[in-house]
C-alpha cells in the first residue's frame, strides 16, 4: 500500500484523491470478503491518509442570475450556446473546474 501512495504522491496527486482511491478498493476487497472470494480484507484496518485543507470558492446568487439574464438578453451566436450549455452543465451537476 505504502508504493501505491507513494507512486500516487509521485504524480502530483493530493491526499483527498488518493483517499477516494484507497476508499475505493477497500470497498471492492470488503465486497470479495463478503462474497468468499478472499479470506480476509487486507485493507480492513488501513487508515486513510490526512484530509487537504481545500478552499472552496461558492459564487453569489445575484452574479449566477447576471449571467443568465446575459444569455437570455443577447443575439444566439453559436458561441453563446456553447457557453451557456457549459454553464448549465456546471452549474446542474455541480463540477469543479480545475
Amino acid at each position: 500500500m505504502c508504493q501505491f501512495i507513494e507512486f500516487e504522491k509521485a504524480k502530483g496527486l493530493k491526499n483527498n484523491t488518493i483517499n477516494k482511491r484507497l476508499g475505493t478498493l477497500k470497498q471492492a476487497l470488503t465486497y470479495c470478503e463478503k462474497q468468499d472470494l478472499i479470506g480476509k480484507n487486507p485493507m480492513a484496518k488501513f487508515d486513510l491518509l490526512s484530509k487537504d485543507d481545500v478552499e472552496t470558492i461558492t459564487i453569489e446568487k445575484s452574479v449566477i442570475n447576471r449571467i443568465f439574464n446575459y444569455f437570455l438578453t443577447e443575439p444566439i451566436t453559436p458561441h453563446l450556446l456553447r457557453s451557456r450549455t457549459i454553464t448549465y452543465i456546471l452549474l446542474d451537476t455541480r463540477i469543479r473546474l480545475k
